[in-house]
């Protein structure tokens, strides 16, 4: 089963510190937490709060609301649960139902026991390579709606091609 211990890491790799860039649609984000996210834990916080969110919280963070929201404990396959839950990460929930629909089950948002079986039912690593490819395409239609986040797609398409498939 899948472990977000393995995935820690290559998140910190792409997401660094503080930023608070007026282009980027998240907002304020530390180590990839925006604000909004951060203030589910501390509804009032502010940007200094956030700036000064700990390694604890940051962690529990991407176990509950990323992690947790995608079931990836239950996934047999680390690349396959940390290629799920990194698109997550970076697009919300409508990742999972675009997943869903990759999986023909119902695209209802929502990882329950079907959309596991349909995950853990699948030849994994063509499911890790559709994933791959249905995200390059998402970003690249974001930047044709939002022209203004072109200047993330590089960044965006570095960091889905260094997810490597392993067995």
């Amino acid at each position: 089963m899948a472990n977000v211990e393995h995935y820690l890491p290559f998140l910190l790799k792409w997401e660094g510190g503080y930023t608070d860039d007026p282009s980027d649609h998240g907002g304020a984000t530390n180590r990839g937490v925006t604000l909004a996210t951060y203030r589910r834990l501390h509804p009032l916080a502010t940007k200094d709060q956030l700036q000064q969110m700990t390694d604890d919280e940051w962690k529990y963070i991407v176990e509950r609301f990323y992690w947790g929201r995608c079931e990836a404990n239950a996934i047999r396959n680390q690349s396959v649960a940390e290629m799920l839950v990194d698109w997550t990460w970076l697009s919300g929930p409508q990742a999972i139902r675009f997943a869903q629909t990759l999986l023909h089950v119902v695209p209802d948002g929502q990882v329950g026991s079907i959309t596991l079986q349909a995950i853990n039912a699948i030849n994994v690593p063509e499911l890790f390579e559709r994933l791959r490819i249905a995200r390059l395409r998402h970003f690249q239609r974001i930047v044709q709606r939002h022209p203004s986040q072109g200047r993330f797609i590089n960044g965006w398409r570095k960091r889905v091609n260094s997810m490597v498939f392993e067995a």
